[in-house]
């Protein structure tokens, strides 16, 4: 895993005009898509087309869930619950107030995701021993642990010991959970 890794997990409010949930994930990705062109149209980001164009790229709407590499401008921790589409006070935090038949989008939270720091202090000494600067027991040895509690990653069974999980997973080429 490279220490660069880090992703953020926006979650996505929608509503239709009568305040029930919007079922249809075509109609909420076309709110979310409409609103956030008109977010990255605000004089205030001061973002070129070609930077436009790259967050179009790097923005992955999953239902009621967006997926970005990077924080979106002007919405960090800070700016959340932020009105994508829809809402008629644009003062409370941004939003087009132009949403089709009262339909409202809204932006409720964000996750930021990245490496365990125990996977990305590892570092490797002259003679190609493992060294780290986090968890150490003593005064030069780390003490790095990645846990797996028994469970298969990509079917539903968990077993009794760690020999019946490794069996598993070499007879169906599943792997481990690792946490």
């Amino acid at each position: 895993v490279t220490p660069n890794f880090r992703f953020h997990l926006y979650s996505v409010a929608f509503e239709d005009g009568n305040g029930r949930p919007i079922d249809s994930r075509r109609r909420r990705s076309e709110l979310f898509h409409t609103g956030m062109r008109a977010h990255f149209a605000k004089k205030e980001l001061k973002l070129s087309e070609k930077d436009v164009e790259s967050w179009n790229r790097s923005i992955f709407f999953e239902g009621s869930f967006v997926f970005s590499s990077r924080v979106l401008p002007g919405l960090d921790h800070s700016s959340i619950p932020y009105n994508v589409v829809g809402y008629e006070d644009e003062t409370e935090s941004g939003g087009d107030g132009k949403g089709e038949a009262g339909d409202k989008c809204r932006i409720v939270n964000l996750q930021k995701y990245m490496v365990p720091e125990g996977l990305t202090d590892i570092s490797k000494t002259e003679n190609g021993d493992a060294k780290g600067s986090s968890n150490k027991s003593n005064g030069d040895t780390p003490n790095y642990t990645i846990s797996m509690d028994r469970r298969c990653k990509d079917c539903t069974s968990a077993f009794v010991d760690l020999n019946a999980l490794m069996d598993h997973c070499r007879i169906t080429g599943h792997c481990p959970m690792y946490e």
